[in-house]
C-alpha cells in the first residue's frame, strides 16, 4: 500500500481542472449555453474517509503530534470563550469534543479544525438575556440546519459573496468586543447584579462599580496580557496560552493573590466526566424570535470556517469541499447544541496549527477531540486553580489580534466607498450587534455593488477614430511569444466574482515563464477583487513567474495605483495595452535566455471587441 504523505497517492482524488478555455474568465452567452446541471454526489464525501483506506502508522504518529499541540492550546481558550459567554468553563471543554469530533468526521476539508471561538459570545449573551437555555439551545440547533441545508444545497461558495470590507467590519467588531467585555473580569470589580450585553450596558456597569476594582487582579490581568505579546514569536511553536495559564496561576498561589479563580466562582468546579447532556428543550414558539441570530450565527460560521479552509488549503497544498464543509459545521453545532448550547465553528489559527505542526488528515482533529475529552475524564479538576483574571488577559490578546487593525488604513486610502461598508459593519457590531451589523453590512454592501456596476456601463461607437484606438489592444493578428501565456477578465472583478481568477494558475505550465491578463473589459474592481490580484501576484513570485496587466480602465487603474499594487508588480508590468506587454514579454524572455518567439495568429482578421 503506497504512503499517505505522497500527496499524488490519493491527491488523485482532487479534481483535475475542467477550465480549458485560455479566457477563462469571460464569462460570455456562448459559454453559458455549455453549462449543464450534474449534481455529484461524490462531493457529499466526507474528507477523512477519502484518506482512510491510505492511513497508516507513520501518518497517525504526525495527526497525533498536532492533535496534542492544538488540544493543550486549545484547552484555556475554550474555557475562556465559555466563561466569556456566560457558561460555565466546561461548557467550552464540551463543545470542543463534541463539534470538534463531529466536524472532523463530516469536513470537507483535509486540514479544518471545529472548535469554540471567538465571537459567539455575544450570541450566546443575548440568547440567555432573551429566553435563556431554551432560546440558546433552539437557535443553535436552527443555526445548523441552516448550514446542513446550505452545504446540500450546493451553496458553499457563498462566502464569495461577502465583501472584504464587511467581513474585515466584523472580524474588528468581535475583536474590540472582546476586549471590552474582558475589561470587568480584569479589573477585578465586584458586580452582583448581571452585566447587560450591548456596549452601553457594560460601559455603564463598569463605571457603576469602578470604585470595587481589585489592583492584585488588574496587574495579573496585565501581566499576563503582556506575555502573550512579548512572548508570541520567541514561543511561536509553544503553547503559549496553557504556558501563561499555568504561570499566571503559580503566580497568584505562590504569591498569595487575592484573585478569583474557576473553582471559586463557579460551585463545584469543573466536573470529571464525559460530556454532559444540556439541560434545555427544543421551543418551536423560539423559533421566529430567535431566527435572525440563527441566521447570523449561520454566516459567522459560512465566514470563519470557510476562510479557515482556505488558510489550510493555502498552507498544505490541497483543496476543501466548502459545501461538505457546511455540513460538517451544521452538524458540529448541532451536536454542540446538545451539550451546553455553545456555538463552533472552523478555527483559522488550529487550523494553520495542524498544517504547521505536521497533521495530515481530518484524523488530527478526531485526536485532538479526544486528547480534550481525556482532560475532561482525568485532569479537568486542574483547571479549577486558574484565576479567572488570567483568561480575561489571555482573551484581551486574543482580541486585539484577531482584529486585523493593520487593514483599516489602507482600505481606508484605497476606496471610501468600501471604507463606509467597513464603518457602518463595524460599528454596528460594536454598539447594537452582531445581528445587525450583518444584515445592514450585506445591504449597504450590495447597494454599492450595483452602484459601480452600473457606473462602469458604457456606450461607445464602433467606427472612425475609435477603430484606430482599438488596434493596440486587440490580441489577433499579434506575434506571441513561445513562453508567454495570455488570459482575458471579462465583466466586474467584485466581491461575488472575484474568486474566479483562482483558477488562473492551475492553467499555466512550467513553459510560460511570462503571464499577461488583459483588462480591457474589467469594467469594475474593488477590495475583494484587488486582495485575488494580490494573491494571484504573490503566487506567480512563487514560481519564479512574470505578471503582466495591460489595457486597465480608468477605475480600475485608480485602485491599483492607491493601493500600492502597481509598485508591488513593478510599473513596467503595468502597460496601458497587448502591444506594449508583448514587447515586455520579448524583454523578459531575453533577460532569461530565452527570446524564441511564435507566430499566433487568433482567427483571420481583426474583430473590433
Amino acid at each position: 500500500m503506497p504512503k499517505i504523505e505522497d500527496d499524488k497517492t490519493y491527491d488523485g482524488i482532487k479534481k483535475k481542472s475542467h477550465v480549458k478555455e485560455q479566457d477563462i474568465l469571460n464569462l460570455d452567452s456562448s459559454r453559458k449555453k455549455r453549462i449543464t446541471i450534474n449534481i455529484d454526489l461524490k462531493q457529499f464525501i466526507p474528507k477523512i474517509y477519502q484518506y482512510l483506506p491510505y492511513y497508516n502508522l507513520s501518518t497517525a504518529y504526525a495527526d497525533m503530534g498536532s492533535a496534542l499541540v492544538i488540544a493543550s492550546t486549545s484547552l484555556p481558550l475554550t474555557m475562556a470563550y465559555a466563561i466569556s459567554a456566560g457558561l460555565r468553563p466546561e461548557v467550552g471543554l464540551y463543545c470542543s469534543v463534541v463539534a470538534g469530533l463531529v466536524g472532523a468526521l463530516f469536513t470537507g476539508s483535509r486540514y479544518q479544525i471545529t472548535n469554540p471561538t471567538a465571537g459567539f459570545h455575544l450570541f450566546v449573551l443575548s440568547l440567555l438575556n432573551q429566553g435563556g437555555p431554551n432560546a440558546l439551545f433552539t437557535c443553535v440547533i436552527v443555526a445548523g440546519l441552516i448550514l446542513v441545508i446550505l452545504g446540500f444545497s450546493g451553496l458553499g461558495k457563498i462566502v464569495h459573496f461577502i465583501p472584504r470590507p464587511m467581513i474585515l467590519g466584523i472580524t474588528n467588531g468581535i475583536g474590540l468586543n472582546l476586549i471590552i467585555n474582558e475589561i470587568i473580569p480584569s479589573l477585578g470589580l465586584t458586580i452582583n447584579t448581571k452585566v447587560p450585553s450591548h456596549l452601553p450596558g457594560k460601559i455603564g456597569a463598569l463605571f457603576q462599580h469602578i470604585d470595587t476594582i481589585s489592583f492584585p487582579t488588574l496587574i495579573l490581568a496585565v501581566c499576563c496580557t503582556a506575555s502573550m505579546f512579548i512572548f508570541k514569536k520567541p514561543l511561536k511553536k509553544l503553547p503559549l496560552g496553557v504556558l501563561v495559564a499555568v504561570g499566571g496561576s503559580l503566580a497568584a498561589y505562590l504569591l498569595d493573590l487575592p484573585v478569583k479563580t474557576i473553582g471559586e466562582k463557579y460551585s463545584g468546579g469543573i466536573p470529571l466526566g464525559l460530556p454532559q447532556l444540556f439541560n434545555a428543550e427544543f421551543d418551536f414558539a423560539l423559533i421566529a424570535p430567535t431566527m435572525g441570530t440563527a441566521v447570523s450565527i449561520a454566516m459567522l460560521v459560512i465566514m470563519k470556517s470557510l476562510v479557515a479552509a482556505v488558510v489550510g488549503d493555502k498552507l498544505g497544498k490541497d483543496n476543501h469541499n466548502p459545501n461538505m464543509e457546511l455540513v460538517s459545521q451544521g452538524l458540529a453545532n448541532i451536536g454542540s447544541a446538545f451539550f451546553g448550547g455553545m456555538p463552533a465553528t472552523g478555527s483559522i489559527g488550529r487550523t494553520a496549527n495542524n498544517v504547521t505542526c505536521g497533521g495530515k488528515t481530518p484524523m488530527a482533529g478526531v485526536f485532538q477531540s479526544l486528547a480534550v475529552l481525556f482532560v475532561l475524564m482525568y485532569a479537568a479538576p486542574m483547571a479549577n486553580h486558574i484565576p479567572l483574571c488570567v483568561l480575561a488577559g489571555i482573551m484581551i490578546y486574543i482580541g486585539y489580534s484577531i482584529g486585523e487593525w493593520n487593514e483599516i488604513p489602507r482600505m481606508l486610502k484605497t476606496n471610501r466607498s468600501e471604507g463606509l461598508v467597513w464603518f457602518v459593519t463595524f460599528a454596528l457590531a460594536v454598539i447594537v450587534g452582531l445581528d445587525t451589523a450583518l444584515q445592514m453590512g450585506l445591504l449597504l454592501a450590495a447597494a454599492l455593488y450595483i452602484h459601480k456596476a452600473s457606473a462602469n456601463t458604457t456606450l461607445t461607437i464602433d467606427s472612425g477614430s475609435h477603430l484606430v484606438e482599438s488596434k493596440p489592444h486587440i490580441l489577433h493578428s499579434k506575434e506571441i511569444p513561445s513562453g508567454v501565456a495570455i488570459f482575458s477578465i471579462h465583466g466586474p472583478m467584485l466581491f461575488g466574482t472575484a474568486d474566479k481568477i483562482k483558477n488562473l494558475p492551475v492553467e499555466i505550465d512550467e513553459s510560460h515563464p511570462v503571464v499577461i491578463i488583459r483588462l480591457r473589459h474589467m469594467t469594475a474592481l474593488d477590495s475583494t477583487g484587488l486582495l485575488a490580484f494580490e494573491d494571484l501576484l504573490a503566487e506567480m513570485k512563487k514560481k519564479n513567474k512574470h505578471l503582466i496587466l495591460c489595457s486597465i480602465r480608468n477605475s480600475p487603474h485608480k485602485l491599483f495605483k492607491s493601493s500600492g499594487f502597481i509598485k508591488k508588480i513593478g510599473e513596467s508590468n503595468f502597460v496601458p495595452n497587448v502591444v506594449t506587454a508583448l514587447k515586455r514579454s520579448n524583454q523578459i524572455l531575453s533577460e532569461h535566455g530565452d527570446n524564441k518567439l511564435l507566430k499566433t495568429y487568433v482567427g483571420g482578421e481583426d474583430p473590433i471587441e
